[in-house]
């Protein structure tokens, strides 16, 4: 998924409802990188999977703290295109290539 266009497709939808879903999303992931079932999203538990096995668990910790900081700016981004779209290559990110830090 590219970023960019990630953030086209979701640009009708409020920043709090995006932010509030990946923060579940990657919370959900957490966990399963754990070992502990999803919370949230337990339909998706094949898909967590898959992916939680893919995930680096430092970068996915870094992920939800920078979802938690997003949180605070989502009723108030300057370009909330600029934000999907740097928040969505932290997300690509958790699983390798660059750190996005």
């Amino acid at each position: 998924m590219s970023p960019v266009h990630g953030a086209e497709q979701l640009s009708g939808i409020a920043l709090i409802e995006i932010v509030t879903w990946l923060q579940k999303w990657v919370y959900d992931l957490a966990r399963v990188r754990s070992g502990t079932a999803p919370r949230y999203h337990p339909g998706e538990s094949a898909r967590l999977t898959g992916l939680a096995r893919q995930a680096d668990p430092i970068r996915l910790s870094r992920l939800a703290l920078r979802i938690s900081d997003a949180r605070r700016l989502a009723l108030h981004p300057l370009n909330p295109k600029l934000f999907l779209e740097d928040l969505l290559m932290q997300y690509r990110n958790m699983s390798g290539g660059q750190d996005g830090r």
